[in-house]
């Protein structure tokens, strides 16, 4: 995956983890304008997302979930969590 780098953005509720050629998302932010910023910044520069992983389903870092995987992207999240955002996402 060659030299990797992290980015962050708002106020730290969303990471990204990328190459020049691949990333994954940490966390979704609160609602679905700054996952937004983040999908499209990414597809500005020709990145591949892998996916969006959520650490847990508090709305400021789950919020956007549900716009991300209606733009096809996969979203992963912790089993115990997962239940509680299935609503929010599917």
């Amino acid at each position: 995956m060659g030299e990797i780098y992290y980015e962050l953005f708002g106020r730290v509720t969303i990471c990204i983890f990328r190459n020049s050629e691949e990333a994954v998302i940490i966390d979704s932010g609160i609602d679905e304008n700054q996952i937004r910023k983040v999908i499209n910044h990414l597809k500005e520069d020709r990145v591949i997302i892998k996916g969006l992983y959520l650490t847990h389903s508090h709305a400021d870092h789950s919020g956007g979930a549900f716009f991300a995987k209606e733009r096809g992207i996969r979203v992963f999240a912790p089993e115990g969590e997962a239940a509680l955002l299935e609503s929010q996402i599917y």
